[in-house]
């Protein structure tokens, strides 16, 4: 979204939040990438500050390569081979900022790779080192685990001594749904 749609974007949760206090507990955030021109420019100290935000939450879909400058823009063949790698940087910053409660799906940076390295492994440890030094939780998505290369154990298995939490990447109460009737036939 915007960030001229802030505003409405947490009125409406704290709508939602008031309205269902007494069956759910709903949390009010953003998940957003980190980008160091942005913190430079007081972007996520502002976010951090605003009194209607609980949580940010870092999940890191591209990354900053120089200000105003995007993985996105990479062609596919430097994506295949360096896309991981500038996510997982970018990771490490994020989680070494200071602005974040939490990262979202970590191992989600790997999603263009079809199988393990020892580069993979390597970005691995320096994100987990980060999150285990500043004590941020790292986020298994459930979602991830539906789709080819978002998910991988080996990640998972290097992880030890950090706090995991569980998530949901729904979009939409449809993908609410479809999850539910998956996770329910045993899947």
């Amino acid at each position: 979204m915007r960030y001229a749609e802030l505003d409405e974007y947490i009125g409406t949760l704290s709508g939602l939040k008031e309205k269902y206090s007494s069956q759910i507990n709903v949390h009010i955030g953003l998940e957003i990438e980190y980008f160091p021109h942005f913190d430079q420019n007081g972007y996520y100290q502002t976010l951090r500050e605003n009194p209607g935000l609980e949580i940010l939450l870092l999940g890191q879909h591209m990354a900053e390569t120089a200000p105003n400058k995007y993985t996105f823009s990479w062609s596919n063949d430097r994506l295949d081979i360096e896309e991981y790698i500038a996510l997982g940087n970018a990771e490490i910053q994020g989680i070494n900022s200071g602005y974040f409660q939490a990262a979202a799906h970590p191992d989600r940076i790997f999603r263009r790779q079809k199988k393990w390295t020892d580069a993979m492994s390597e970005i691995s440890d320096q994100i987990i080192a980060a999150a285990r030094k500043t004590n941020i939780p790292l986020e298994i998505n459930e979602e991830s685990k539906m789709q080819s290369y978002h998910y991988w154990p080996e990640f998972w298995d290097q992880v030890d001594g950090i706090t995991k939490i569980y998530g949901l990447d729904a979009h939409s109460i449809e993908e609410l749904e479809r999850f539910k009737t998956i996770s329910s036939d045993g899947a």
